[in-house]
This record gives C-alpha cells, structure tokens and sequence, in this order.
C-alpha cells in the first residue's frame, strides 16, 4: 500500500447524543417518522494538513418523537458519484493514534471536546456538537468531500433508522518531501531523522509532518527546525546554542521543554504561541536579566504547566495570570533570587508545586524558605519545596503554615533545615513524605500519619527512638539513612514494608526484619556495630546491600535463596565466597577485589559467570 496515499477512509463516530425515551424493556415508544432528524448547518475549516485533526460543528434538530433513539454524528469520504471510499476505517483513522507516539499523527495532542449536555427529548431546539477529522495521508495536495450523517438508530428497528446527512469540502494538504529540510546541527538532524522514521504503524513518511521530537543529545544549533511546523511536541535537554529562535516559528507547538546554555537576549517569540499548554525552560542564560516573565504574559493564561527555571529571575509579578495552571515548578535562584515569591500563593487552582531555592552567594539567611508562601493554596496534592541549606545546624524551618493543606498527598521538604514536623501531624491523606536532608530529631509526630505508605529520613539527626514509627503499617518504603539508629524493632510491625534503607546508622541487629515477608531490598550498609548476618533469614528478600560492616563470612547468604543482587564491597576481611557461589538465584555481585583474587581458580571462574563489579582494596 502506497503510505503516502489515501490508504483508507470511512466513518468515525464522534460523538452519540443520548434521548431517553424506552420503557423498561428497552422497547420504543413510538414509531419512528423518516423526517423527524433534521441537519440545519454544518461549519468546517477550509484546509487541514495530512494526518492532522480538524473540527466541524454540526448542528441538528430532533424531534421529540424520536425520544427512546440514540443519536451518532458520524463521517465518511464520499467520492464524486457520492460512494464512499471504503478503506479509511475508524480504526485505522483513530484507533492505533491516539494511545502511540504521535510523531507522525497529530492526534495526542488535540483533546476531542466533552459533548453538550444531552437535549431535552421533549424539545424541538437544535443541538450542536463538535465532531473530529482526522485528515489521511496524501501524495498531492487533495480536495476531499466528507459527508455528515445524524443517525437514530438505538432500539430502532431496522426499517426504521433515520439519517440526514450533508456534505462539505475539505482541502487536505501534503507535507514537504524530508529531502528539502536542511538541519546544520549533526545530533538534531539524527534526532530529527529517527522521528521522521518512528510512525506508530512503523510507516516511513520520508516528509516533514512529524509533531513530536525529542533530542537528548548536545544541540548546537537550531537552525532549520523552523521547518517543522507541524510541530506540537519539542523537547531539546542538552542545548548549547546561541540562538533559540528558530523555535519561534512553530507556532502549533502544544509542549515546549528548553534546557541547557544559551545566548539568547529575547524570548518574545515563545509569547506568540498562542497553542501552548506545556512549557517547561531550564535555561543558563549567558546574558543577565535576558529573560522576564512578561516574555509569556500573552501565553499565561493557556499554560497547564510551566517549568521555569531561569538564572536571575527576578520578578514574578504577572505570575497570577497563569489562571489555568494546575502544576508549577519554579527556581528561586542566582545572586539575588525572586524579589517576592508570594505572588505563587495567589495561583490558588494548583494542585502541584515545586518550589527550588538557590543561591549563587554563601548566605545561609537568604536559602530559608518562607513556608507561609505555600498557605493559601488548599487544592495542593502535591508540594516540593527545596533548597541548599546544611544539615550541620538547626535553624528550625516554621512549617505550621502547611498544617491546612488538608488534601496533600506528597510532600518533599528537602535541605531546608527543618526541625520540628508537629505541624504535618494534620495532615491525614499524605502517602508519600520526603524530609531528607533536615535537622530533625524526633520523628513522633509521624505517627499520626497512618495513610503513608512512603517515607524519606535519610540524613538527618534521628536518634535511637523511632518507636512511635510502629504506628505506620501501611508502610511500603522506609529510608533512614545517614541517621543514629540503634534500636528497629518497630520496624519489625511494618508489615507491608518492600524496601528498606538502613545504611550509616548504629545497628547492632536486623532480627526485627525476619517477619517481614514481604521485604525485597535491604541495605545495612556501614553499620560497623552490626559485625554479622547470621540471623538474618528474611525470605523473599532480592536485593542486599552489605557494605562496610567487617563482614568475615558469607554464610547469611545461604539462607537468602531469592537474591539477585548482592552488594559486599569493602568488607576486604571476608574469609570466602562459596556460599555466594553457590547461591543459584544470584545475577549480580559487587565484590572487593582481594577477596576475589583469594578465592580459587573455580569459584573465579562461577563468580565471572555473574554480572561482577569488583572494587578496589
């Protein structure tokens, strides 16, 4: 089959227009009048370009006694004599598109539009729906006609089916050859090459109607990307050019992601796209002050998410304008940073936020983060709120002005110097909670937080009592790395509990995990008080992590019989291996050097066999 021709068309239903009207059998109540659906205008685009979508409305009356019927607005190519050109079918139209990469069909990125509340079945007023097209692919540009039809059809017998149908022209039009595109830089024209070569139906178009392209190589220049301009997606994560604006002309763009260095002085252009929902820019701008938001403020109010992370942005004022923003990630950061950050607290509909603060300079003061930014916004799932400050001392970060965020489900307070967590003890929906790098010390208000199912602690001043922890039994993931914990018998009540992180700690024993049948990955690692695993026989475990802690034997390992990965650096002590060599699940292996050049000439050549990292002595 000719790909580039009109392989296929025929009808796709777009919408159905419920009437109730049945009785309890689902049997009609009326007859059916051939003359009671009526189309009383249909409006569509001139033009729509190859494999892209495009919007018609049409509207029709129905009469009332048609009530008990189903209405489907559907479509079909019809050819001069008014046949259909059978092969397009739904399907192949829509049906393998949507849930593939779009890079060669511009249909993810266009939402089908909720249908109109259903008529009033007793009523004569029209009713209006909007109904999709998807354009086939064509040699040449091509004129179609495409013939509407308004069906009643459910629970109406077949003699009885009702259609109006009326017709419209469409002019489809055909992309460039791929032979006319010229891209100066060698990784964006590779890139650009694989999309133009990654149909969903594994189709080589060999022309310029791709709409998606991700680059994850260095991209030097941006020159002849302009071309593109059926673009919808572009993401582009290594840049090093100095001049962005090329992207300037692809004004279909739905998702926009920008990172890495430039020069760029102006960024107006990325206002003018007026189609853009997506826009993430993590940009290391060369020249200071290049970049202002009100670069955007034409596209704020369209943004569903923006990502702006930006050397040197200073001014968030027309942040508030972004009325339609449901998830913000933004970067407090260079010398002097965002002069007010409450204008965040104003984009009350949020539901996810990430908050990144940084500082080029040395002062501590100026990397505390103001957590009463964050109060207003009741509708926040989702809050990330980070920034650089040492663990070294206590500065005691408020967060009481989180206490009211009755619907957050995960949060991640990281490097903020956080000390007292009483304030998240109200917060009952949470199930994940990340508060690694802190100063916290007592971890009891926790214990209240009986959803989480995901909790982070690692590097911080947690001393021995975790005990009020118990409480949380629908834990699947614990991390308290880098922390003073000697005693984890409450530990040993987490039955749900899959992965556990232990590793710099005080341990003197893991027997509290032996019931904990559902464990997959531990990590003890330096624990130097710990001295062995003999009595550790949790079974089901995959994952084992074991470094540093004065290891002499391998024979824990014998009673580990679904390990795959085992990690037993430096514990240089270790007197031999044949437990582990003799361990038929295991895949992978981190072992010391010198503990693998005494083992013999047998087991070296068993120890190979695995998938071995060996480390230094």
């Amino acid at each position: 089959m000719d790909s580039k021709g009109i392989s296929t068309i025929l009808v796709m239903v777009a919408v159905s227009v419920m009437m109730a009207g049945c009785d309890n059998g689902g049997v009609p109540r009326a007859s059916i009048d051939k003359s009671t659906v009526v189309i009383n205008s249909l409006s569509a685009e001139n033009e729509v370009m190859e494999r892209d979508i495009s919007f018609f409305n049409v509207t029709f009356t129905a009469r009332d006694s048609l009530s008990g019927s189903d209405y489907d607005v559907t479509w079909r190519v019809v050819d001069a004599s008014g046949l259909p050109v059978t092969s397009w079918t739904s399907s192949n139209a829509f049906g393998g598109q949507a849930s593939e990469s779009p890079a060669c069909f511009g249909v993810e990125y266009v939402a089908t539009p909720a249908p109109a509340a259903t008529p009033d079945p007793d009523s004569t007023a029209p009713t209006t729906r909007q109904v999709a097209f998807l354009a086939p692919p064509v040699n040449d540009d091509t004129t179609l006609t495409v013939e509407v039809a308004v069906s009643a059809d459910e629970g109406v017998e077949e003699e009885n089916i009702v259609t109006a149908t009326k017709r419209f022209d469409i002019l489809v039009k055909a992309f460039p050859d791929a032979g006319t595109l010229v891209i100066a830089d060698g990784n964006l024209n590779t890139c650009v090459t694989n999309a133009i070569n990654a149909c969903p139906d594994g189709t080589e178009y060999d022309d310029l109607g791709i709409y998606q392209l991700s680059c994850e190589t260095t991209v030097n220049s941006l020159s002849g990307v302009q071309a593109l301009s059926r673009m919808q997606a572009l993401s582009l994560t290594q840049l090093d050019a100095a001049d962005l604006t090329p992207i300037d002309a692809l004004t279909n763009m739905r998702q926009l992601e920008l990172s890495g260095a430039t020069d760029q002085t102006s960024y107006a252009g990325l206002g003018m796209m007026g189609n853009l929902n997506d826009l993430r820019l993590n940009l290391d701008i060369s020249t200071p002050g290049a970049f202002a938001l009100a670069d955007l403020q034409p596209i704020l109010a369209n943004l569903d998410n923006l990502e702006l992370c930006v050397a040197d942005l200073a001014d968030i004022s027309l942040l508030p304008e972004a009325v339609n923003l449901s998830s913000l990630t933004i970067c407090d950061t260079g010398d002097d940073g965002i002069e007010d950050a409450s204008f965040i607290g104003q984009l009350t509909q949020m539901t996810s936020l990430t908050y990144n603060k940084g500082r080029s300079n040395s002062d501590d003061a100026e990397l505390v983060i103001d957590f009463s930014i964050f109060q207003p916004l009741h509708l926040l799932r989702t809050l990330t709120a980070t920034s650089q400050l040492p663990t070294a001392t206590e500065r005691g970060a408020d967060l009481s002005p989180l206490s009211d965020l009755n619907v957050l489900e995960n949060l991640t307070i990281n490097a903020a110097q956080v000390g007292s967590l009483t304030p998240l003890a109200t917060l009952s929906d949470l199930t994940t909670l990340d508060l690694s790098t802190n100063y916290i010390v007592d971890v009891s208000p926790l214990g209240d937080l009986t959803t989480l199912e995901n909790l982070y602690l690692s590097h911080n001043r947690i001393p021995d009592d975790i005990s009020a922890l118990e409480t949380l039994q629908r834990l699947k993931i614990l991390d308290l790395e880098d922390n003073g914990v000697i005693d984890i018998s409450a530990i040993g009540e987490m039955r749900q509990l899959r992965t556990l992180d232990l590793e710099t700690n005080q341990l003197t024993s893991v027997s509290a995990l032996n019931g904990l049948s559902r464990l997959t990955s531990i990590n003890v690692s330096d624990n130097p008080s710990l001295g062995s695993l003999s009595i550790l026989r949790t079974t089901g475990v995959t994952t084992l992590e074991v470094r540093s802690l004065g290891l002499t034997s391998d024979s824990f390992v014998a009673l580990l019989n679904d390990l795959v990965t085992l990690d037993i650096s430096d514990n240089q002590l270790l007197s031999g291996v044949s437990n582990i060599v003799s361990n038929e699940t295991l895949t992978t292996l981190t072992l010391d050097e010198c503990v693998f050049n005494s083992a013999s000439s047998g087991e070296q050549d068993a120890l190979n066999a695995l998938n071995l990292t060996k480390v230094g002595c």
